[in-house]
């Protein structure tokens, strides 16, 4: 698919079908998913079509909306109640959903600072847990401020859980300074490794995928959705097996 410049975006039936043949392949696996949308109100229900029973756990960024829009507007079937960080209608913002049968629980007892766009969740898969972060740095935001509040986050609950995974647009790439740094700090290796921003000539892989137990992923890729300006969806797949109990045409 041609994504630079979006002169031929993919139709969203495309990304709903490569999205089914992952879920295929990973039929009682855990599959996660990462976009920055760049505003969801008018594409929600395009994001729905494509993501219902083909992604377990799905973020989305910059989803540009505020308090003034009611909390059961993105609500998704077959999901737990979103999870949700608000900005204004200028920028950032995030959700958050888990499939309904995933316990989940959201991670509030490390406050991070306030203009630090951080949504901590936790996923419990028959006894393993897992610390989950999806994040949003604007461009402008400083690094350094920016990991250093990573960094306390993951000290903070390093206490209780021992699997970190982290997913967001950090707008910068793994082997700048204060992501590199941040990286061998906490022992953490980026599963994506393919270019996901097409803003410019030059392709960039900003939306990364951390980890510090790579060995538990697999399958890790991109899908052009036709719903964000410059991103693709990024998407990484926890081999940890569990029940598949949507009833959706796939029989294990």
């Amino acid at each position: 698919m041609e994504a630079f410049g979006l002169d031929h975006p993919a139709d969203e039936s495309d990304a709903k079908s490569e999205l089914k043949q992952l879920r295929q392949i990973n039929i009682n696996r855990v599959i996660i998913g990462y976009l920055n949308i760049n505003s969801i109100r008018n594409k929600f229900d395009a994001l729905k079509d494509i993501v219902s029973q083909n992604i377990d756990i799905l973020m989305v960024a910059e989803t540009k909306i505020d308090d003034s829009f009611p909390k059961e507007q993105f609500v998704m079937e077959g999901y737990s109640y979103p999870l949700r960080l608000d900005r204004d209608g200028n920028g950032g913002g995030l959700l958050v959903y888990v499939r309904s049968d995933i316990p989940s629980t959201e991670l509030k007892s490390f406050k991070f600072d306030n203009d630090v766009e951080c949504v901590c969740f936790e996923i419990n898969l028959r006894g393993k847990k897992w610390a989950i972060f999806s994040i949003y740095r604007a461009p402008s935001q400083s690094e350094a401020h920016f990991f250093e509040n990573l960094g306390k986050g993951i000290d903070h609950y390093s206490e209780k859980f021992e699997k970190f995974l982290l997913l967001g647009d950090f707008n910068a790439v793994e082997t700048d300074q204060h992501v590199h740094k941040f990286m061998n700090g906490y022992a953490l290796k980026n599963l994506m490794k393919e270019p996901t921003c097409f803003k410019s000539e030059n392709p960039r892989c900003i939306d990364l995928i951390l980890t510090n137990r790579y060995r538990s992923f697999q399958n890790t890729t991109t899908v052009e959705t036709g719903l964000s300006d410059f991103h693709k969806m990024v998407l990484t797949v926890l081999k940890n097996n569990i029940p598949k109990s949507w009833a959706h045409g796939y029989e294990l």
